[in-house]
């Protein structure tokens, strides 16, 4: 997203550091290790009862 049609420099600010900063360096074993119960994508995704779309063969 170019940053001159954001209108307000807060999320200026945000979206530039989305752009500039590494990924998220999330320790997912440390958090199993607080929670084990913790779900990753997968479960969230089937306990939410998310399906995908139907493909319509367009492309």
């Amino acid at each position: 997203m170019p940053l001159d049609v954001v209108s307000d420099a807060e999320n200026r600010a945000m979206f530039s550091w989305f752009a500039q900063a590494a990924t998220y360096p999330a320790d997912l074993a440390a958090v199993r290790e607080i929670e084990p119960t913790v779900w990753g994508l997968p479960e969230w995704i089937r306990a939410s009862g998310w399906t995908a779309p139907a493909d319509s063969g367009r492309r």
